[in-house]
């Protein structure tokens, strides 16, 4: 007989690799997405048929009920799906893991070792189009391998008459146990991992038939709880699906807890094993919610949309970002692309009111401190992506945006961290700046309006006014040119502190002016040669 000791080990090692099958099996579905998103972008809206689909489709092959839902978010936030829709794909996906758990209650999982090996010769040996659908599959296999080495580490225990008995005392609790796969599954981020487990200790004899149900209804409301953490934060539409899928699971459960013997008894009659009454508790549950819900699913999301609104947050707090979706490029990119046209927004007010001084000197900084909050939020965004594969559009998408946004983070570092603690300070250098009136005036106007037309290429995608920025940039050095011109005449030269921040303030605006070229051509794609080279040659 093996030790106790082994047999944890293997219960440990089989959930293990179950959550590596999980990781595993989901980063190939969104490798497998890929350019085919864009096409299920386009039709999943088009019925609330579809979006139910494929919010059941997605939870199914990524395992997450999470990650399906975020999706969902995204999709809203780019304007291919409306927030009806994403309720509906919400509700789909609450149900699509319960497929997942019906095959982790059958002895299929015996069968697990074959489906790696035949996984794994399609990918190595099949079309290489078929390879990330191969992975999806090994990652399956690995899923069920983790619940076979459970089962043979629960089996061993079952057999220990002690222990037996001290786990079935422990698991008398409903609300203790409901309590425990809740938590478990906020932790995992999915209820598969913790049914899975409940399924093992179940045909293994140690939990009561009477625990079954409290274990399915807390995993219920614990994914609830990731979705809730998934939503934290300012994206409106987020708040807004993950109070609807709060309020949607804990109404569900709550109309199951009436019914618990009618539903323990039906599932008794559907299946025999213990197991296959968990499947049975967990599918029977999640569709008599939606079958509550669905025909209420428009007042739901209307309460909810209303409950989410709230005043404008702080300007370093992102709309659009959220990090579970920077896996999917063809819908993280256009969220980034909609975040960074909102903090150009930003840049463009930061920049007018450090040149013209306008404003108290705490709300400048405190602008300054938010425009560099959410440039640092875009730039984590990019880095956490996952580029973009055999797409080529996407590709020069990613290209494009993420050399603009280290061209746009340039300018704000040059705005709030070298020319705002200059600007609004008083001291000799600016007055004597602001002394020559004609000059000053047009310089500060021609640099505001290359900043401006710069920001506004990448908020509008305006080739032409690449141009027009490439003519203000020539007009902005012969501004610059004109003002140090004077200013040398009137004897004004490097010598005493305030001339020295004079002349630094003037470096300052020149790097400003070249970082807006640089962003104008991260737009517009012009990397071999600068764009005012084009506007002479016209």
């Amino acid at each position: 007989m093996e030790s106790p000791l082994f047999s944890l080990a293997l219960v440990a090692g089989g959930l293990a690799l179950f959550l590596h099958g999980l990781e595993f099996s989901a980063d190939a579905f969104r490798r497998g997405l890929g350019s085919q998103a864009q096409r299920l972008m386009t039709t999943m809206g088009q019925s609330p048929f579809l979006s139910f689909l494929f919010g059941s489709f997605m939870a199914l092959l990524s395992q997450s009920t999470t990650a399906a839902t975020a999706f969902a978010v995204g999709l809203v936030d780019v304007g291919a799906l409306s927030f009806a829709s994403s309720l509906l794909v919400m509700m789909g996906a609450s149900v699509g893991t319960t497929i997942v758990v019906f095959l982790l209650s059958l002895d299929l999982i015996r069968w697990s070792p074959l489906l790696l090996a035949l996984s794994l010769a399609a990918e190595r040996l099949g079309p290489r189009r078929f390879s990330n659908w191969a992975r999806l599959f090994s990652g399956i296999a690995l899923l069920l391998m983790g619940m076979l080495l459970i089962g043979q580490g629960v089996d061993p225990l079952a057999r220990s008459e002690g222990l037996r008995e001290l786990i079935l005392k422990g698991s008398g609790s409903a609300l203790l146990l409901a309590i425990l796969s809740l938590g478990a599954t906020a932790l995992f981020q999915s209820s598969v991992p913790v049914l899975a487990l409940a399924i093992a200790l179940a045909s293994g004899g140690l939990l009561s038939p009477s625990a079954f149900l409290p274990v399915v209804l807390g995993s219920r409301i614990g994914n609830a709880a990731t979705v809730l953490l998934a939503g934290h934060g300012g994206r409106h539409n987020a708040r807004a699906l993950a109070l609807s899928t709060l309020l949607f699971r804990v109404i569900g459960v709550a109309a199951v807890i009436p019914l618990s013997g009618l539903f323990m008894t039906l599932a008794s009659r559907l299946a025999p094993t213990a197991g296959g009454q968990i499947a049975w508790l967990q599918f029977l549950v999640a569709w008599l919610n939606v079958a509550l819900l669905l025909p209420f699913s428009t007042a739901l999301g209307e309460f909810a949309l209303g409950r989410a609104r709230r005043k404008r947050g702080d300007v370093g707090e992102p709309r659009f970002l959220d990090p579970l979706l920077a896996p999917y490029p063809q819908v993280a990119l256009p969220l980034l692309a909609r975040e960074m046209i909102g903090l150009a927004n930003h840049v463009e007010e930061l920049v007018f009111r450090v040149l013209h001084c306008q404003g108290e000197r705490d709300h400048l900084e405190t602008l300054g401190r938010g425009v560099r909050e959410l440039a640092r939020s875009c730039m984590d965004f990019i880095v956490a992506m996952t580029p973009p594969g055999d797409d080529e559009s996407a590709q020069a998408e990613y290209a494009s945006l993420t050399y603009s946004m280290a061209a746009l983070k340039e300018i704000i570092d040059i705005a709030s961290r070298r020319l705002l603690p200059m600007a609004c300070a008083p001291g000799r250098a600016m007055a004597m700046l602001r002394a020559e009136e004609a000059e000053w005036a047009t310089f500060v106007t021609t640099l505001n309006e290359l900043v401006g037309e710069a920001l506004g290429v990448l908020a509008l995608g305006d080739r032409k006014g690449a141009f027009r920025a490439a003519t203000l940039f020539r007009s902005y050095g012969e501004r610059e040119e004109a003002l140090r011109r004077e200013l040398a005449r009137k004897g004004f030269h490097p010598g005493s502190r305030g001339e020295m921040e004079a002349w630094d303030f003037l470096a300052a605006t020149g790097a400003l002016a070249r970082a807006s070229m640089e962003l104008v051509r991260g737009e517009t794609g012009h990397w071999e040669y600068p764009i005012d080279k084009e506007v002479s040659r016209r």
